[in-house]
């Protein structure tokens, strides 16, 4: 369990910090502090940009030789203060003596003795500034050159005010980390240092420090080491930047080169740089759009957004659309919510998500100006199923013509008689004309 005991102070002092001056050969050049632009946290744990800084090791001095490394300090620095970071492996941290005035003088603590302008200063008098946060988060300082001793503890108010400091207790040791606020940090500068860290026991104090040069054990040895500040590292970032678990779908970079003003950090490519503080923002609403050619169909299993800082409200109104062509859209999503800055939207639900080789974050509501964008899915396209045509209706069938009346047999038997005059013949046949006249009329009926 960590124990986290957080210092927040004051401002530096400014008056102490307006001259600059060239390396004094005072000691040993000790390396170069590289500069970073990373945005770094005072909490007592390690940020990453830590690893790429100057690494100082602590030995402890066994007859005037260094022993086994037993602490290292990183040292970097950022545009407006120096940082260090010391990590140190101690299974019994102790207390030996409990001061009102000065509550961590024998505490297990690191002790940071800094000339900012190599100037020579390493007596306690002369010194600019002496440093200390023990394992518990007391801190105390001196100030030199006609400057008082200052003490703080947590329990009480305090008077340290030129630097900040915290610590935080791990299994098997401590951690702790300064920022002491500076002024005019270029590259180039050198600075006076010695770093240590007190050990106490019941026996006493065995103090552990940085230099490997003078090996004396001592705050104050024959002259202080120094430190030259390097250069400010540029900012990398990763893509994709959100830490999304899935498969990130990347490609050719398509929508607006440039930006609102013509700006060409503005434009697409930054939707899809990691850089979570830079933004795309087209020419106007509707006009301009970011995305990705993938080169082949994708289905989308998620698309991650971050909306741009300090405009939340724009991503109302937001759509990802697929295409094939590049010219002709299918929306698949359509934001009904403001944006959710700093943190990330996820996307899971879509319609229409039958497979795309183009997708791209596109707004004809509000100005669509996007900080990340990050699409993920799987190879492959969804086929649209056939239409069945409706069966084409059968012709009616054609009915049977109607059945024939039948003909009487006997008056066609008669109408077939051979005509002739006999008169005989001729009143039969009248006989038989009037029956077949009563069975016509029947039919009839």
């Amino acid at each position: 369990m960590k124990k986290v005991i957080s210092i927040l102070l004051s401002v530096l002092l400014a008056a102490a910090f307006t001259t600059v001056t060239a390396a004094d050969e005072t000691g040993e050049n000790a390396g170069t502090v590289p500069g970073t632009s990373a945005a770094l946290t005072l909490d007592g744990v390690m940020d990453e940009a830590y690893q790429s800084g100057l690494v100082l090791e602590g030995f402890k001095l066994s007859d005037g030789e260094p022993g086994d490394t037993a602490v290292k300090y990183y040292l970097i620095y950022t545009a407006d203060a120096l940082w260090v970071f010391a990590d140190v492996p101690d299974d019994t941290l102790e207390t030996v003596l409990e001061n009102e005035d000065q509550p961590n003088y024998k505490m297990d603590s690191v002790e940071v003795m800094l000339d900012p302008d190599n100037g020579g200063y390493n007596t306690p008098d002369e010194t600019p500034f002496q440093m200390r946060v023990d394992y518990q988060g007391n801190l105390s300082a001196r100030l030199g050159q006609g400057g008082t001793s200052l003490y703080h503890s947590p329990e009480r108010d305090g008077n340290v005010d030129f630097f900040e400091a915290v610590a935080v207790v791990v299994d098997g040791g401590f951690q702790a980390e300064y920022r002491i606020p500076l002024e005019d940090l270029t590259p180039g500068r050198a600075m006076g240092l010695n770093i240590c860290y007190n050990d106490w026991d019941e026996d006493g104090l065995d103090r552990v420090v940085y230099t490997t040069t003078k090996l004396v054990d001592s705050w104050y040895p024959e002259s202080f080491d120094y430190v030259v500040l390097g250069e400010i590292a540029a900012p990398s970032y990763e893509y994709p930047a959100s830490g999304a678990d899935g498969n990130v779908i990347t490609g050719t970079v398509i929508g607006n080169e440039t930006g609102w003003g013509d700006n060409a950090d503005a434009g697409a490519a930054a939707a899809f740089d990691g850089n979570p503080a830079s933004f795309f923002d087209p020419l106007g609403v509707g006009d301009g759009f970011c995305g990705i050619d993938a080169g082949e169909s994708y289905i989308l299993d998620k698309v991650v957004i971050l909306s741009r800082e300090g405009w939340n409200d724009r991503f109302v109104g937001a759509m990802i659309q697929g295409s094939d062509d590049g010219e002709n859209w299918t929306t698949l999503w359509t934001s009904g919510e403001t944006g959710t800055n700093p943190d990330y939207c996820t996307v899971t639900e879509f319609e229409n998500n039958t497979g795309y080789s183009q997708f791209r974050y596109f707004n004809e509501t509000n100005h669509g100006d996007v900080a990340e964008v990050e699409f993920y899915g799987q190879p492959g396209k969804v086929e649209a199923a056939p239409v069945e045509e409706a069966p084409a209706e059968e012709a009616p069938a054609e009915e049977a013509p109607a059945a024939e009346a039948p003909v009487d047999q006997t008056l066609d038997q008669k109408a077939e008689a051979p005509n002739t005059f006999d008169f005989g013949i001729l009143a039969a046949a009248a006989s038989v004309v009037s029956l077949g006249g009563f069975a016509l009329t029947r039919k009839k009926h």
